[in-house]
């Protein structure tokens, strides 16, 4: 209701007069909020387009390029995700949920050795994580990798027994290998 005639109202206006990427930034969130995602997306893509033509700093890009790759995710854009993700990451590098985001897009845009090499650095790096090791075992799969990909699973579940990648995967795994008791115990 109200969300919708502020957007309508926003976009009215947006027509008429010249777009400050501040400006550009209101209009995505608000095309956010009404889940009007393609036409947010396409706002932060004009707000990095303006900013980067006006040579902003890293710091000034940062919000429409985080906002844009959210996006890009939910879009399933997930090689402009992980482009994004990846730039976030390098240029904020103690934000352990830009590099997580990297990892995570990189795998999903089937860059595997990327991913694999992004979420082991992460996973290194920090504190033991069930959700890491999920995603380092479910990368490693997709490289034909199972012994290794095995091992990551198995260490997610010691962190966490309910974490719900590693016991899919376990079950699916040990179910081609023929366990079916084994993959009943994992869906359990």
């Amino acid at each position: 209701g109200r969300a919708d005639e502020a957007f309508e109202k926003l976009e009215s206006a947006l027509r008429r007069m010249s777009t400050s990427p501040n400006l550009l930034m209101i209009y995505a969130a608000a095309a956010r909020a009404v889940d009007r995602l393609e036409v947010a997306h396409l706002v932060y893509q004009r707000a990095i387009r303006w900013l980067r033509a006006h040579d902003a700093e890293p710091a000034a890009l940062r919000d429409a390029m985080e906002g844009r790759s959210e996006l890009d995710v939910q879009l399933k854009h997930y090689d402009d995700a992980a482009e994004g993700y990846v730039w976030l990451a390098k240029h904020w590098p103690d934000k352990r949920w830009y590099r997580f985001r990297a990892g995570v897009t990189l795998g999903l845009s089937g860059c595997f050795g990327e991913a694999a090499k992004t979420l082991q650095a992460l996973h290194e790096s920090g504190p033991p994580s069930a959700v890491i090791c999920a995603k380092l075992g479910f990368v490693h799969r997709q490289m034909g990798a199972h012994d290794l990909a095995i091992q990551y699973f198995n260490e997610a579940l010691m962190l966490d027994q309910h974490e719900p990648v590693a016991l899919s995967q376990m079950a699916e795994i040990r179910a081609i290998q023929g366990r079916m008791d084994k993959a009943m115990q994992y869906l359990a």
